[in-house]
Order: C-alpha cells, then sequence, then structure tokens
C-alpha cells in the first residue's frame, strides 16, 4: 500500500552487543535518500553513576572524519536505576550525506545491547509487490 511506513523507512544495525567497560563506540552510515534519521541505543546493566551519551554528527566523508555535532542532536543519561531502557537522538533533514554516531560512557559501566538506525521519510518510496499487481490489473496485464 502506497504511504505506509514500511514502504519509506529503512532500519540499520550499527553496532552489536558491547560488555561494560568499553568507554566509546563511534560509526558513520549513508542516509541518502531518506530525510530523517532516528539512532537508537539499547542499554542493557547500567550501573548506577555512568553518564551515558549518545549525538549524531553530520559530514561529506564516508568515513566520519569531518563530522560536525549536530546542534540539537544528542541526549544524555546518568545512570540510577535506569538498566534495560532505550536512548534516542532524531535529526530531521541534516544538511549533509554522512551521518556519525558516537556513544560515550563514563564512571562507571554500562552495557549497550546494540545500536540501531532508522531512516525514514523516503524521498523515493519503493513500489510494493501489490501496487505492481494493482497496476497490472488496471492496464490489463
Amino acid at each position: 500500500m502506497i504511504g505506509l511506513l514500511s514502504n519509506a523507512a529503512h532500519t540499520k544495525r550499527l553496532s552489536n552487543r558491547v560488555a561494560a567497560g568499553v568507554t566509546a563506540q563511534t560509526g558513520t552510515f549513508d542516509r541518502m535518500g531518506y530525510e530523517g534519521v532516528r539512532v537508537t541505543a539499547s542499554l542493557d546493566v547500567v550501573v548506577d553513576g555512568s553518564v551515558i551519551t549518545l549525538k549524531l554528527g553530520q559530514g561529506a566523508a564516508s568515513d566520519g572524519s569531518d563530522a560536525v555535532d549536530i546542534t540539537g542532536a544528542s541526549v544524555n543519561l546518568t545512570g540510577s536505576s535506569s538498566s534495560q531502557i532505550d536512548l534516542q537522538v532524531d535529526c530531521w533533514q541534516p544538511t549533509k550525506r554522512y551521518i556519525t554516531w558516537t556513544l560515550t560512557r563514563t564512571t562507571q559501566n554500562a552495557t549497550i545491547n546494540n545500536v540501531m538506525a532508522d531512516l525514514y521519510g523516503a524521498k523515493n518510496e519503493p513500489v510494493s509487490s501489490s501496487d505492481v499487481a494493482l497496476l497490472a490489473q488496471a492496464f490489463g496485464q
């Protein structure tokens, strides 16, 4: 069906489970063809006092070497009975093609289950098989 979110969105796994004690993770991905980006860090066990920051940057280089932080595209969490929650940062219409995400953990340990990116607002939505069938039927094919 035309206009459904599943036709206009794409989800990418950016990072698998990372044990407590790793202080920083980062990566860069291509958002070409999509207007919005939402990055989610799924947390497991978070020790009280842990400070976790998820932020997004953008740039023209595919390796993230020129990434500049996107104003307002960050979230901080200070652990206090905060186990098994998600941190999310959403950015609509960034001005550069490549998005660099950074997840930092300081002070105390926190285990990360995964980091995922949802790309949404496709500029060109794919045609679903049901749409193809309707067009074929409309044109007698």
